[in-house]
């Protein structure tokens, strides 16, 4: 992938090709480049090997993949600060209302939170 890269191939051509993201990341393709092209999430990066990713930064809200889906709570949503259990309450959420989970993390027990 990096003598694509020094070749002038986009990330998208290499995609299209079969090649993925830990293949691009070795080949010193930039991780920004990722994002915003193939909407790479910080998730996904960070597997492929990129390090020191902030998950907040502006890039990974403005290109986040497109959703696919919509959620409607059946019980009032609690909300926290962070996904410990043990985190500031942030608010709660009414029945009904429409959520986009933008993003999942896997706690240590082997739980799933959103």
């Amino acid at each position: 992938a990096g003598a694509l890269r020094v070749a002038g191939f986009p990330s998208k051509q290499l995609q299209a090709a079969g090649y993925g993201l830990r293949e691009m990341q070795e080949g010193g393709y930039f991780w920004k480049d990722l994002v915003i092209f193939l909407r790479a999430t910080h998730t996904e990066l960070t597997k492929a090997g990129y390090t020191d990713l902030d998950p907040k930064h502006e890039l990974f809200l403005l290109y986040r993949p497109k959703i696919t889906e919509v959620y409607v709570t059946r019980n009032k949503l609690k909300m926290r600060e962070t996904e410990s259990l043990d985190s500031a309450d942030m608010g709660t959420l009414p029945i009904g209302t429409h959520v986009h989970v933008l993003q999942r993390c896997e706690l240590k027990n082997g739980t799933k939170r959103a």
